[in-house]
């Protein structure tokens, strides 16, 4: 009976894990793309998955860091705490002004909503984000005035 209960809880464990690692993929996914978006335009910034975790076959990649061409001082590095589901925000910037820093947590239901504001502009809303949304937040900094992301 013992052995048939840890099993479950490994099984829920496991699907809970499985579960959220879709969901923070399509988190990845939206920053890609944004990027390569902006990137047809103005050829301006690298995006770099980094801290891969093997699990079984698959890959998981723990965080995404987006470089600006010009320089390493504009600067998006957005990253997970695998055993949280939060998500830790860094925006450095080259001009004058505050760097940002942001916790976010991923819901069951995927959206993306704020834990902490710690510093920097513009202070993210409370409401719930999609991934696309959240990407399009993370990015604007980045992107400026050159060109707005849907």
């Amino acid at each position: 009976m013992q052995q048939h209960r840890a099993g479950q809880t490994y099984s829920s464990g496991m699907s809970e894990f499985l579960s959220w690692q879709t969901k923070w993929k399509k988190v990845i996914d939206a920053i890609e793309r944004d990027v390569a978006e902006f990137n047809l335009s103005v050829d301006e910034f690298t995006v770099s998955r980094f801290g891969c975790v093997l699990k079984s076959s698959d890959e998981i990649f723990l965080g995404v860091q987006v470089v600006s061409k010009n320089g390493p001082t504009e600067t998006a590095v957005v990253q997970i705490a695998p055993n949280t589901r939060e998500i830790q925000f860094d925006g450095t910037i080259s001009k004058p002004g505050v760097p940002r820093r942001d916790f976010f947590t991923i819901n069951h239901d995927g959206r993306i909503v704020l834990k902490e504001h710690v510093v920097g502009q513009p202070q993210p809303s409370n409401e719930p984000m999609t991934p696309e949304q959240f990407s399009s937040l993370i990015l604007a900094t980045l992107f400026g005035n050159r060109r707005r992301i849907a």
